[in-house]
């Protein structure tokens, strides 16, 4: 008996070394008055950028102080997080939201920012920002977060790439070839678009392996913009309706499918070993990405810096797009009244003209704000970066859904079969379409 008790207490022990921290700093909810917890995400360059923005939100707001809590990384690790502290009952006051992960906890988890902020100053707020970015954080008709930046899909290109692929063959009566160089055009076409691939494959040596391929094969996601472009969508307006049915959208899904195994220009998933995209890239293994601004400042610190070029999305039979996510701002509907008092004035800083001048210096993102794009500084000689926000004029939403997670599985467990080759683009569709985590959702178009 004795020995089961100093095991017990051994153990608590034990358990209190490696969690009393954590426990005693979300357990103690009683936080000094004009203190505000707030959360984001993001790299180190991002957590630097909040803590300039916190520093100016505290000079201009006496009384008031931000307790920044900072979770690395991006996407899944801090949404998880964060879910498990509102089910815990222990979020911050004010906390990042992604788009994509938006809907889910909107209504349950988000103020509604008509309750703490005046109408007037959001009404303000509206013709200040991007269009899309407001309307993609109303839930139920009303606003339950405000944006702070975003970014859009554009197509990089390793320029030293282009030069040591050989010199295209002359077309039969065409005479002289066209060099490649001169095809990689902003209003090029898809089919123009997929020819540039294939001669951006190359093997070098000629022992049968590819040393450079023509694109990184992109996640559904990031494909998004070229199957827009063959007339095909995912969710109607509503986002309630499933439209990735019909020719449009068995073009565009062969088309994906194609690149990968009938064209081969991109490599093969675990190819290239543990490579990402990015590095792949930057080495010259693939001579062309989809990705957006945020890429520029690791291009900007490498050997490629005068070595590569933006292009627009190409055309295609359903015209030109490009893919706008944003990130939102967003208050904890729980937290008591003082603090919303508090936390509202936070939001409203981080849109202020100040704020969002300090996200747009870092050139990973495009401010929410209309007024702060003169300080992207994106407009790069020759590199044709500044085209991030000259494509704003075809830009799309991408279908966002409060079953948006359920949603991304179902199509990544289907696109295993087409890219396994398992199954035709036809048979992929009317699967995925019959998909109870897809029918279950959505209702069938006509």
């Amino acid at each position: 008996m004795t020995r089961r008790v100093a095991a017990g207490i051994a153990i608590c022990g034990i358990a209190w070394w490696l969690l009393g921290d954590t426990v005693a700093h979300y357990a103690n909810r009683s936080q000094p008055d004009g203190v505000i917890r707030f959360a984001h995400y993001g790299g180190y360059r991002d957590f630097e950028r909040w803590q300039r923005v916190i520093e100016a939100f505290e000079q201009s707001h006496a009384g008031v102080r931000v307790r920044q809590e900072y979770i690395p990384g991006y996407g899944t690790q801090y949404d998880h997080k964060i879910r498990r502290q509102l089910l815990a009952g222990v979020a911050p006051d004010v906390f990042m939201v992604q788009d994509e992960s938006f809907p889910h906890y909107a209504d349950t988890s988000l103020a509604d920012l008509t309750d703490v902020i005046e109408e007037r100053t959001l009404q303000r707020l509206r013709s200040d920002f991007h269009p899309t970015a407001t309307a993609s954080f109303r839930y139920g008709g009303v606003p339950r977060a405000l944006p702070l930046y975003g970014g859009n899909l554009l197509i990089y290109v390793n320029m030293k790439c282009v030069e040591r692929a050989p010199a295209p063959a002359p077309a039969a009566r065409a005479g002289q070839a066209v060099p490649l160089a001169e095809q990689l055009r902003d209003d090029w076409t898809i089919d123009e678009f997929r020819s540039c691939c294939r001669q951006l494959t190359c093997d070098f040596d000629g022992d049968g392996r590819t040393d450079q391929y023509g694109l990184w094969h992109p996640w559904w996601g990031y494909y998004l913009p070229i199957l827009w472009s063959h007339g095909a969508a995912v969710l109607d307006e509503s986002r309630t309706e499933w439209r990735l049915t019909g020719p449009a959208a068995r073009d565009a899904m062969q088309f994906y499918r194609d690149l990968l195994l009938a064209d081969r220009v991109c490599p093969a998933p675990g190819e290239l070993g543990q490579m990402r995209q990015d590095i792949a890239f930057l080495s010259g293994r693939v001579a062309m990405v989809i990705n957006g601004p945020w890429f520029i400042p690791m291009l900007e610190e490498s050997e490629l810096r005068d070595h590569y070029r933006v292009l627009h999305m190409p055309s295609g039979p359903g015209g030109r797009f490009t893919r706008v996510t944003w990130d939102g701002i967003a208050i904890n509907r729980h937290a008591d009244e003082p603090r919303r008092r508090d936390a509202a004035a936070f939001v409203l800083f981080t849109t202020s003209r100040a704020a969002q001048d300090i996200f747009a210096q870092g050139r990973r993102v495009i401010p929410a704000r209309l007024d702060a794009a003169s300080e992207l500084a994106l407009a790069k000689s020759g590199s044709g970066t500044e085209k991030f926000i000259t494509s704003f004029d075809y830009l799309r939403v991408q279908p966002i859904t409060a079953h948006w997670k359920t949603m991304d599985r179902a199509i990544k467990r289907h696109l295993r079969d087409l890219l396994g080759d398992r199954v035709t683009s036809t048979q992929f569709l009317a699967n995925l379409k019959d998909d109870p985590d897809i029918s279950t959702h959505f209702a069938s178009s006509p």
